[in-house]
């Protein structure tokens, strides 16, 4: 019976040993949580944050000039959005890419990971950004052109 006794007591310390982690998970998501990572984040200037914004619309730029639609996919009518997500490092080269929600189609997908592929070099980040490694969303939509009676007439669409 004792031996019955000192396991539940043990078994009593191990879950009170817990309940600090149980709390402070209950307050990771509380706004005092968030109030104190906001203050842990080193506040950025306009100017620093612009300089971020603009490296930002760059690689865009850089990825929208690359963009081409797969023929197969075409063909087939197939549209979508996919959201890559790719790690750079401070020259700008891929590091890594995955895809975060796919199109639901994989010829979309893999026609997104291989134009990040394909798109670097990027520009390097600017000094602001903190980090050996930025990571970055993106999301690309695919999509054909609709053709209405008009666009028909004036020839910019076809009807495959």
């Amino acid at each position: 019976m004792t031996i019955t006794r000192l396991f539940r007591s043990v078994a009593l310390l191990c879950v009170l040993s817990l309940a600090p982690c149980v709390t402070y998970g209950a307050e990771r998501t509380s706004g005092a949580y968030e109030a104190f990572a906001a203050a842990a984040q080193p506040q950025r200037t306009p100017a620093q944050v612009a300089a971020i914004e603009a490296w930002k619309v760059q690689i865009v730029r850089q990825l929208e000039s690359r963009k081409q639609y797969p023929a197969d996919a075409r063909s087939r009518r197939e549209e979508g959005a996919v959201l890559i997500v790719f790690r750079l490092d401070r020259q700008g080269r891929l590091v890594s890419s995955r895809i975060v929600r796919g199109s639901g189609s994989a010829t979309l997908d893999n026609a997104g990971l291989a134009l990040v592929s394909q798109a670097q070099p990027f520009p390097p980040p600017p000094p602001v950004a903190v980090g050996k490694q930025i990571i970055l969303p993106i999301r690309y939509h695919y999509s054909l052109p609709r053709c209405t009676l008009v666009n028909r007439l004036l020839g910019p669409c076809t009807t495959s």
